[in-house]
């Protein structure tokens, strides 16, 4: 006699109750899954904007450091011939030879001649050609005494009164050896105050300061500071302080348009 086996199944209700309870917990687990994406979104986007700030203010703090610095862009040293023409008091300037240009020194800047007892300061007079200056000199200077510019720009950032286009509670200017490379540089940072954007404008630009200012320049600009200004002026954003939903890029010279904060 052969036994029947018994095919006895789940009935329709335990299929019901195990499909509910599998799909809640499906649910459960995919909400906590877009949670967590979120807040990981959440955590990189404010990394980013932390690090964003942090390259912002760095650039910001190293530029303010090198505002009013001035340097040459190569070392420069008395030329052929020497300095034999001088008396003290100097009454009349005389022009000598520089090694190897006059590239970086302007009229007005003062000069430290580096030639052990007899070191000492003039002041630029004139630049008759690439490679000549003209200056007051009280002491005698042989071939190959290394020239230096000493000293700085008491405006290197630029003073919101007592001078002409001064810095404001929203410009912050400044100008100098900013990027260590000897050339002139103008570096202005503008907030705006109403898109949440600090803007910053960097341009080269070379001064001239009139030969009678034989100290360093206190309040007045020199003459084509402006125009200079305003050629070729390049321009990159900075990062925006607000709005952390939005990764922001570090400070640099992209053209890209901005996004918003």
């Amino acid at each position: 006699m052969t036994n029947l086996r018994d095919e006895a199944g789940f009935s329709l209700l335990e299929l019901l109750v195990a499909t509910g309870v599998l799909l809640v917990v499906s649910s459960i687990v995919t909400d906590a899954l877009m949670q967590m994406t979120t807040s990981q979104k959440t955590i990189w986007n404010r990394t980013e904007m932390h690090s964003g700030i942090r390259g912002a203010t760095e650039l910001l703090q190293q530029e303010v450091g090198q505002a009013g610095r001035v340097s040459l862009p190569a070392p420069v040293a008395v030329g052929a011939g020497g300095i034999t023409i001088f008396s003290s008091p100097c009454t009349t300037p005389s022009t000598v030879t520089l090694s190897p240009s006059t590239s970086g020194i302007f009229p007005g800047e003062i000069l430290t001649i580096l030639d052990g007892d007899t070191q000492e300061s003039v002041a630029v007079t004139a630049i008759p050609s690439s490679t000549a200056i003209t200056a007051c000199f009280t002491r005698p200077h042989g071939v190959g005494a290394s020239i230096l510019p000493l000293g700085g720009f008491a405006t290197g950032i630029v003073p919101n009164t007592g001078i002409a286009n001064p810095s404001t509670a929203t410009v912050l200017k400044m100008y100098g050896d900013i990027n260590g490379d000897g050339r002139m540089v103008y570096v202005e940072y503008v907030c705006d105050t109403a898109a949440r954007k600090l803007y910053r404008h960097a341009s080269a630009t070379s001064f001239r300061i009139p030969a009678t200012r034989r100290a360093l320049p206190t309040r007045r600009r020199p003459s084509t500071y402006k125009a200079r200004r305003t050629r070729s002026c390049s321009t990159s954003r900075l990062p925006s302080l607000s709005r952390p939903s939005r990764s922001i890029r570090s400070p640099g010279r992209s053209r890209r348009k901005p996004k918003p904060c």
